[in-house]
């Protein structure tokens, strides 16, 4: 049986709105990623498939508190998987501390998750916010980047079993 993503107190459903609301501004906009390069938002004029179902490393950390649920961020594999962990926590940790004053978030440890995870929060949640974004290296390749927020009343026990079973099966 399906969890619902609904909470029955229209009170708790106004609050829970407002977070999403504020959950997907607070996407950090651009920044430099160490002597590597610069992450900005993609626009549409960027040619690069931004499509996140092609994207082959993912890596969430979940969070709680006022709001719960996860960030997972994919990446296309031009970074080594450190890396991708590094440029995760950036974008997670800058995202965090952009949340209005009063928000309490606590954001747990990077997991690697597969495919079939990610599917699974993701029919079990709703995505809150959605960052497309490009890293572009000094020596001019370009790397694509997804980060996506997922967010509901229903989605943190489903996001911690999930990474739990993920991290099981490493």
């Amino acid at each position: 049986m399906k969890e619902s993503k609904t909470v029955s107190n229209p009170i708790e459903n106004e609050i829970q709105g407002e977070l999403s609301l504020q959950l997907s501004e607070a996407l950090p906009e651009s920044f430099d990623f160490y002597h590597v390069g610069r992450v900005e938002l993609a626009t549409q004029a960027d040619p690069a498939d931004l499509a996140f179902h092609t994207l082959p490393i993912a890596i969430a950390y979940s969070f709680a508190g006022d709001a719960r649920g996860a960030v997972i961020t994919l990446f296309d594999g031009e970074l080594e998987e450190s890396a991708c962990e590094e440029l995760g926590n950036i974008i997670t940790c800058r995202w965090a501390s952009r949340q209005e004053q009063g928000v309490d978030l606590e954001v747990f440890p990077p997991r690697r998750i597969e495919r079939a995870v990610i599917e699974k929060m993701i029919h079990a949640s709703s995505v809150a916010a959605r960052g497309d974004y490009l890293l572009r290296f000094n020596d001019g390749r370009v790397s694509r980047v997804c980060t996506l927020i997922l967010a509901g009343a229903a989605s943190a026990s489903v996001e911690a079993r999930t990474l739990e079973n993920a991290e099981s099966h490493v």
